[in-house]
């Protein structure tokens, strides 16, 4: 670490300690919900640990949005794909007929509620024109239910997670007293 950046740290840390106590948490009781196309990146993943900072829910095209919709037993297997991936909804990387009435917005703010997570960490995929397009009508969502939300940019090939580590700790600092 910097000298400036461990400071910092330190300095927040002491300033969160004293805020929990005061509010009678833990930062133990921080719990988001994930989203975007991929964070599967052990390092990343790490992060929230190192943090204490759960995952109560994830609405991750890699993970589970890609498991929302069951693939039939019957018929041949990979029409059965097919026919899963296409029948996926709330799903930016795939046509929606009501898009315009921001179903997806809505679904992830109510994930959030149901998980009971205090908020949302959306990995916006770098150069990812579909997520991109997305955001605002994703963060018009959250911003009517109330719903804290941080946004990091990430890539397949990212391996220096520094500022998304720090970002990450902010929020749940954020989070944790709230």
């Amino acid at each position: 670490f910097h000298d400036d950046q461990h400071g910092t740290a330190v300095i927040t840390l002491a300033g969160l300690t004293n805020a929990l106590k005061v509010v009678g948490k833990k930062k133990e009781d921080v719990k988001v919900v994930t989203s975007g196309i991929i964070c599967d990146n052990p390092v990343l993943l790490k992060v929230f640990k190192d943090n204490n900072v759960a995952i109560a829910a994830d609405d991750v095209a890699h993970e589970s949005r890609a498991f929302r919709t069951d693939a039939s037993e019957e018929g041949d297997p990979m029409m059965a794909l097919v026919e899963q991936f296409t029948n996926t909804d709330y799903d930016v990387l795939l046509y929606d007929p009501q898009s315009s009435k921001n179903r997806r917005g809505e679904f992830v703010a109510n994930l959030v509620k149901e998980s009971g997570a205090q908020g949302l960490v959306l990995f916006m995929q770098q150069f990812c024109d579909p997520e991109e397009m997305e955001f605002p009508y994703l963060k018009k969502a959250l911003d009517a239910a109330g719903i804290p939300f941080i946004k990091l940019g990430v890539d397949q090939q990212m391996r220096d997670f520094g500022q998304a580590a720090t970002a990450i700790q902010a929020f749940a600092d954020v989070l944790s007293v709230q």
